[in-house]
C-alpha cells in the first residue's frame, strides 16, 4: 500500500489523521478519460429519449409508471453527472462542462453555475459553521416519518427556485456570486430554466399537453427528487459536522455496481472530499487508500448508510428534547 499518513495534517482531536496519496498516484487517478466521459453522456441522453418514447407508447398506466420511475432515476443521475462536470472530472473544457452541465441539470431545474459555486464553497467549508450546500437537508426535519417523507420529495425546491429567479431578475444574486461573469452566467441559466418551466406549466394547464406532464413533471416530482434525496442523504448527516476532517465529517458506503453508477460514485464520498480531483471512475480504487486511515463512517450498503442517518437524527432529536 502506497498510502502515506500525514501526521501533520491531523485536525480536530488529532485522530484519525488524513492520508496523503503520492503525487504520481494522485495524478494518475485524476486523469480524465474522454472515451468514458463521452460514453456516459451518450448513455444519459440516449436513455432520456428511450424512456420518453417508452412513456408515451406504454400500453397501460402501470407500465407507464414504471418507465416514469426509470426517468426519475435518470434525472437524479443527471444531477450527479452535473456534479462531476462542475469539478471538471469529466471534461477539461470549462465551456463544454458548463454546456453539458446546464443540459443534464435542466430536467430538475438546477443551475449549473449556482450548484458549482455553492458546492465548491461546501468543499472548502465542510466541518465549519460556514458550510452550506445547495441541496441541504436539515437533520432536524428528518426525525419523524412525516418529516422524512416531506424532505424526501423536497417540493420546497420549487418555491426556492422561483424566489432565486425573481431575485436575480431584480439584480439580487446569491451571496457567493461575487464576479460579473458568475452573475451573468447565473442570470442566463435561471432565465432559461424559468422560461422552460413556465412554458411547460402553461402547456400542461392551458393546452392539456399530457406528454410534458408524463415525460417531465411526473418523473421529476414523483420520483426524481426522491431518488436524488437517497443519493445525497448519506453524505454528511450523522457525522461530526464540527470537524473539518473528511474521515470524521463524511460517510462512504459500499453498494451494488448499478447504484454506484446511478449515484455516479457518490457512495465514495469520503474519498471525494479527500481528493476532489480524482476522476469519478477511480474513486473505487481510492477507497483502498482510506482503509488504514480509520475513517469513522464507512457502511456496508446503502441501506446501512440510511439506517445510520436515521439513528443519528433520532438520537439528536432525543438529546435535544432532554436538554
Amino acid at each position: 500500500m502506497e498510502t502515506q499518513v500525514n501526521r501533520n495534517a491531523e485536525v480536530g482531536d488529532g485522530k484519525p489523521p488524513i492520508p496523503q496519496l503520492p503525487k504520481a498516484k494522485l495524478k494518475a487517478l485524476s486523469a480524465v478519460s474522454p472515451a468514458r466521459s463521452a460514453a456516459k453522456l451518450f448513455l444519459y441522453f440516449g436513455a432520456l429519449i428511450t424512456f420518453g418514447v417508452a412513456i408515451e407508447l406504454s400500453p397501460s398506466w402501470p407500465v407507464q409508471l414504471g418507465f416514469q420511475l426509470l426517468m426519475g432515476l435518470l434525472f437524479a443521475h443527471g444531477l450527479e453527472l452535473q456534479h462531476e462536470l462542475l469539478h471538471r472530472n469529466m471534461l477539461r473544457s470549462s465551456r463544454l462542462s458548463r454546456l453539458f452541465g446546464v443540459l443534464v441539470g435542466a430536467p430538475m431545474l438546477v443551475s449549473f453555475t449556482h450548484y458549482k459555486i455553492q458546492h465548491l464553497h461546501h468543499h472548502r467549508k465542510v466541518g465549519t459553521d460556514q458550510d452550506a450546500e445547495i441541496f441541504g437537508y436539515d437533520a432536524s426535519q428528518l426525525t419523524t416519518v412525516p418529516g422524512f417523507v416531506a424532505r424526501a420529495w423536497n417540493l420546497s425546491r420549487i418555491p426556492a427556485f422561483a424566489l432565486t429567479l425573481i431575485g436575480i431578475a431584480q439584480n439580487s444574486y446569491p451571496e457567493l456570486a461575487t464576479s460579473k461573469r458568475l452573475k451573468s452566467n447565473l442570470r442566463t441559466e435561471y432565465l432559461l430554466l424559468g422560461a422552460l418551466a413556465t412554458a411547460g406549466a402553461v402547456a400542461v394547464i392551458q393546452l392539456q399537453a399530457t406528454t410534458i406532464l408524463n415525460v417531465w413533471f411526473v418523473p421529476w416530482l414523483v420520483f426524481g427528487e426522491l431518488f436524488h434525496f437517497l443519493i445525497e442523504l448519506p453524505e454528511h448527516i450523522g457525522c461530526d459536522r464540527s470537524d473539518p476532517n473528511p474521515l470524521r465529517n463524511t460517510r462512504s458506503y459500499k453498494t451494488t455496481a448499478f447504484w454506484s453508477y446511478v449515484a455516479n460514485g457518490n457512495n465514495f464520498h469520503i474519498e471525494h472530499h479527500l481528493w476532489p480531483s480524482i476522476a469519478i471512475h477511480n474513486l473505487r480504487e481510492a477507497h483502498r487508500y482510506i482503509s488504514e486511515a480509520r475513517a469513522e463512517h464507512i457502511e456496508t450498503s446503502l441501506r446501512a448508510a440510511l439506517a445510520s442517518v436515521w439513528r443519528a437524527t433520532r438520537r439528536s432529536n432525543k438529546e435535544l428534547h432532554q436538554s
